[in-house]
């Protein structure tokens, strides 16, 4: 197959590190956070400007980057749907497909596995291609250590060939399992910062080629593994998933953790007794043993990070939280949030009957695939801030919703812990109309482990009837489609209350 240069990228069109934005020199507005450095805690990821300096933004074509090394997911570039492995294949030439199509029926290259190539006819000196996992909520843990092992191979590999600029794509389908995209995005960032901190000489520049749609997320991940100010760090710590993690960068599951106990020390042990009196099957531990490093165990650097954090004032913990509650506020009063307020997923209705305002949460409406979630907590903010100054009720329509229309359990968490006290001090119920089996144990764990203070106050509906019971008809906006729903699945109900009615108006006759 003859191919023409026109098919390639041409010289002149190549992107240099020179012209891509540095995250250190990012512009950052210095109203979002406040100049507090003092008592600033041991944070985990704290201030290093010599990583910020390392890590390079880019929004441009892949292809037409001219660095040391670009890392390309395998799975991605040999299905030939995404943009990336469009742009990669007609870049870099027919030859990466007959070689990629090799390592697909190549056995040894597993989930994880790295392996080093020329650049082919890229701009960039070399491929570092390594084979990611497909996104799956059923395998999700095996997902997270495989999609960890890519970064790391990769970061290793640019280590040991002594490189220095490497550009990284997402090695992972954020269009898969859209719950899992900030999930993922976190073992992305963490991996390449820690990585970057044991791994100190190469490489010297890592690019993050991101779309313009990845990178408000993004720039809040960073935001988080590489503070560019005490104050940033401070205000991001919220981003931190509560899990631990290695000095690689890998979820520590202390489930699959194995355990060393140590040997009893000399003084410990029982007093010696006659050399006789020891049976042949007997183990014998020298008294020295425990003098050898692999006997005792080193800190728990996760630990020490938890325990500091737990260590914080009160008041300063609520400092922290106001200012980035304040921060989202003014934004919500700025950005434009009509997309958002079209969905009628979250609306004002009426008063409950101890008078306290209602509003309502329609799940079917928000479709988190196509939703712009940083903006929709920006509504959420902007329609309840003036309402939860008094006691309110919330009534959630979990009706006939798919996981389509469910945030993931990491974005519920930083609302949570985003929202000032206001907002679970002075929240009256929250009903949950239509609840289904998997909601309620979410509902019962999450308020048990993670919101121990709003447990009291969520109860499970039936049924409309039974949501009558506590907000009149008139004052409640129910949509349409879960009254339908409501008159399917509980006939029974609405039958047993048209009988009694009959029955009534027969007594009086």
């Amino acid at each position: 197959m003859d191919v023409h240069s026109s098919d390639f990228v041409e010289r002149s069109s190549h992107i240099t590190l020179n012209q891509l934005q540095n995250w250190s020199k990012l512009y950052i507005n210095d109203d979002n956070f406040t100049d507090d450095d003092e008592n600033v805690p041991d944070f985990r990821f704290d201030v290093r400007h010599d990583l910020n300096d390392r890590i390079y933004l880019c929004s441009d074509d892949l292809s037409k980057l001219e660095v040391d090394a670009v890392v390309l997911p395998i799975n991605d570039v040999n299905l030939h749907k995404s943009q990336l492995a469009k742009d990669v294949t007609l870049g870099a030439g027919p030859e990466i497909s007959a070689v990629y199509e090799r390592y697909k029926l190549n056995k040894d290259m597993k989930t994880g596995s790295v392996a080093f190539e020329t650049g082919f006819a890229l701009p960039a000196r070399f491929v570092i291609s390594v084979m990611e996992p497909r996104i799956s909520l059923k395998y999700q843990t095996a997902v997270e250590t495989a999609l960890h092992g890519c970064y790391v191979g990769a970061m290793q590999c640019a280590a040991e060939q002594k490189l220095s600029s490497v550009a990284f794509p997402l090695l992972y389908d954020p269009t898969a399992e859209p719950s899992l995209t900030t999930h993922m995005g976190h073992i992305a960032i963490r991996t390449i910062r820690c990585c970057l901190q044991k791994l100190s000489c190469h490489p010297k520049a890592v690019v993050l080629v991101l779309t313009e749609k990845q990178m408000d997320l993004y720039s809040n991940l960073l935001s988080t593994y590489f503070p560019r100010s005490n104050a940033e760090a401070s205000d991001f710590i919220y981003w931190l998933p509560q899990t631990e993690f290695t000095d690689w960068g890998e979820i520590v599951r202390a489930d699959r953790a194995i355990r060393i106990s140590d040997f009893a020390t000399e003084s410990q042990a029982t007093p010696e007794m006659p050399e006789s009196s020891h049976k042949e099957d007997d183990p014998v531990i020298p008294s020295t043993i425990t003098s050898h490093s692999f006997a005792s165990m080193s800190g728990d650097h996760d630990s020490r990070r938890k325990r500091q954090i737990e260590n914080m004032t009160k008041d300063k913990m609520l400092k922290s939280q106001e200012r980035i509650y304040h921060r989202l506020l003014r934004c919500a009063r700025t950005e434009n949030l009509s997309e958002i307020a079209s969905t009628k997923a979250l609306y004002v209705c009426g008063n409950d009957r101890g008078g306290s305002p209602v509003v309502v949460l329609v799940a079917k409406y928000m479709n988190v695939q196509n939703m712009n979630m940083d903006k929709a907590l920006l509504y959420f903010i902007h329609i309840l801030d003036s309402v939860v100054n008094e006691r309110y009720s919330l009534v959630y329509f979990h009706t006939v919703s798919e996981s389509k229309n469910h945030p993931s359990v990491e974005f519920i968490r930083h609302v949570y812990h985003t929202l000032d006290q206001r907002y679970r001090e002075n929240l009256k119920y929250l009903y949950i109309v239509h609840p289904s089996f998997m909601s309620k144990i979410f509902v019962w764990l999450f308020s048990t482990f993670s919101a121990s203070d709003v447990k009291g106050q969520v109860l499970s509906i039936k049924n409309i009837p039974q949501l009558y019971q506590f907000i009149s008809s008139d004052q409640i906006d129910i949509p349409p489609f879960v009254v339908d729903y409501d008159l399917e699945a509980n006939a029974s109900t609405y039958n047993s209350s048209t009988s009694k009615m009959s029955t009534a108006s027969n007594r009086k006759l």
